[in-house]
């Protein structure tokens, strides 16, 4: 499970709608499961795989590939 592959994570600006700021190291090292809601996480966002491959995630977020 890696915040890469989940479909709320933001790949310009590498954070998820769930967290204030930065992602919490132990979610985004994969050490703690994003699979339920978290205390004091923002909204009921939790892992959802994101089905797209990786280089149409990344046109879509505006990179050249």
């Amino acid at each position: 499970m890696s915040c890469w592959d989940c479909k709320h994570f933001d790949i310009k600006t590498h954070s998820c709608p769930a967290f204030d700021g930065a992602i919490p190291i132990t979610i985004a090292a994969g050490d703690v499961p994003h699979d339920k809601v978290l205390p004091k996480q923002k909204g009921t966002y939790v892992f959802t795989r994101d089905p797209r491959p990786m280089k149409e995630r990344l046109r879509a977020a505006g990179y050249e590939i």
